[in-house]
């Protein structure tokens, strides 16, 4: 059994769940997302007014792609729980900007970064994303798709990473960079 799959699922209250044809669509206050679900998965409802949800394994007599099946069906479990959070309250990424002269600020659909390259660097914000500066040097990233949160942050981390001897560069919020100790004269 997998560890993850076989756990309950709690529906937050005040959304829409609409299941058709495989695809589980959630609509929330933070806006509409679904997901397709494999074949071998099912969903079952529980509770009245429903409230929870469970995902079951139809039973099949292949072992062979047993082990694969059990996987798929615990990431597909992790993928509901954030389709529903997300939809509910989102999710968010704080970046910070550490170095002489990094700096950040939107303009229009662009965030502009000054990372010490001999020029800006523009990044286009996704439709579905809000990005913010708090500060010019601290970048926040919000949005209702947990994936795509986790992937605008990683490619804007990308334009400068964290280097190991000073620690200069984009890091995440809560990130400890070891520094390495530098040359000895």
């Amino acid at each position: 059994m997998s560890q993850i799959g076989k756990k309950v699922i709690n529906i937050p209250a005040g959304l829409q769940i609409r299941y058709h044809n495989r695809t589980l669509e959630v609509k929330g206050p933070l806006g509409t997302q679904s997901l397709q679900l494999p074949s071998f998965l099912r969903i079952k409802w529980l509770g009245n007014p429903i409230s929870q949800l469970i995902l079951e394994l139809e039973p099949s007599n292949q072992l062979e792609k047993l082990q694969q099946k059990r996987s798929i069906w615990g990431t597909s479990r992790t993928q509901i729980n954030h389709l529903l959070q997300g939809v509910k309250n989102g999710f968010y990424i704080k970046l910070n900007l550490v170095g002489v002269g990094y700096r950040a600020h939107v303009e229009s659909n662009f965030l502009v970064l000054k990372l010490g390259y001999s020029h800006l660097i523009k990044h286009k914000i996704p439709i579905d994303l809000n990005i913010q500066c708090i500060q010019p040097t601290i970048v926040l990233i919000t949005g209702c798709d947990k994936q795509k949160v986790n992937q605008v942050a990683a490619l804007i981390r990308s334009y400068r990473k964290p280097e190991p001897y000073k620690g200069k560069g984009i890091r995440y919020e809560n990130e400890v960079i070891r520094l390495k100790e530098g040359k000895r004269t």
